[in-house]
């Protein structure tokens, strides 16, 4: 537990951090982290919770834990019997993509999850593919392809690795707040009179995101996989 608390003090990238070489060590951290995470993740929510109150019974706005509850729910009922799979491995495998492998600071792993982050930006899905329309195909060439060599190539050109390096943990906050960020999506219709407030509601997402971070650098970007699928599956079977 001390070597997470100074790593948020301090975050360092994977070859700047001793590692455990242990799998059962590794395993045993998780867990511990796991647990750490649900705790840190839970007061989050309580504040959260604390504003949501505030907003219904002060102001007579509707619940935004409401929306976001409700969006969730059509979300992964799509997916019938696969919601598990969905909830507890497809979206941790494809978050751990875009936001765990670059934190390992190398111009292929930064120039990929970029593109992996634009391509449902530009409103594609990575659950919906028509295989009888030319567009997605054309996207996933256009996102996943090119725009990942071009800016592979240009990061190169500017040499942005020792740049990152030397300011790692601003790089580090900026991606975790990224991935928290995002997740205000999961309140649309978004309230344009609040949007002040949705970062605050994003709180247990970054406090998750700190955690994954420590453990895709210390043990290794399939154990971050492992973390993000153990805080998901509850939500994946109730």
């Amino acid at each position: 537990m001390k070597s997470y608390f100074l790593f948020i003090q301090n975050p360092v990238p994977p070859n700047g951090l001793p590692q455990i070489e242990s799998i059962t060590k590794k395993l045993l951290t998780v867990l511990k982290i796991y647990l750490l995470t649900l705790l840190l993740a839970a007061i989050a929510a309580s504040i959260t919770g604390l504003l949501d109150n505030i907003l219904i019974s002060v102001f007579s706005l509707k619940s935004l834990n409401t929306t976001n509850s409700k969006n969730f729910e059509a979300v992964v009922n799509r997916f019938g019997n696969f919601k598990v799979f969905y909830v507890a491995l497809f979206v941790p495998a494809l978050e751990e993509l875009i936001f765990r492998l670059p934190l390992r600071v190398k111009a292929s792993f930064i120039s990929f999850s970029f593109g992996m982050l634009l391509y449902p930006i530009f409103g594609f899905s990575y659950t919906h593919f028509d295989i009888n329309s030319l567009r997605p195909y054309l996207a996933v060439i256009f996102f996943l392809m090119l725009i990942p060599l071009i800016l592979y190539w240009v990061l190169k050109k500017i040499d942005i690795v020792s740049t990152i390096n030397k300011n790692y943990k601003i790089y580090f906050y900026l991606v975790s707040s990224l991935f928290a960020l995002v997740h205000i999506s999961n309140f649309k219709p978004l309230n344009y009179n609040l949007i002040y407030l949705y970062p605050i509601y994003v709180l247990p997402q970054f406090v998750m995101a700190v955690s994954l971070g420590y453990i895709r650098n210390k043990c290794g970007l399939q154990y971050s996989l492992l973390l993000h699928s153990l805080i998901n599956l509850p939500r994946g079977i109730f």
